[in-house]
């Protein structure tokens, strides 16, 4: 398929037919990572965002109700300026 180079801004991009993007599964804001291989060639590889094993309950569990202080951290586990703000 032939394809033309756009100028977007101070950008350059190619517009993708709604067809091919349809069959490629592509949608807007989807991230890509973009290398040049040795022969010049661009190769476009969809970044796959990682789901989080865990949902909202089992990350919040254990975590105190109310408002969390700064004061209420355990020192030991100050590392770094942090410790010299108290």
């Amino acid at each position: 398929m032939k394809v033309k180079l756009l100028k977007h801004g101070n950008s350059l991009g190619f517009n993708i037919p709604a067809a091919q993007a349809q069959l490629a599964h592509l949608v807007p804001g989807q991230e890509f990572e973009l290398s040049m291989l040795e022969d010049g060639t661009l190769a476009f590889k969809p970044l796959r965002r990682r789901r989080s094993r865990y949902d909202i309950e089992e990350l919040l569990e254990g975590m105190p109700e109310g408002h969390l202080r700064y004061e209420d951290m355990p020192e030991q586990d100050l590392v770094g300026k942090e410790a010299e703000w108290l």
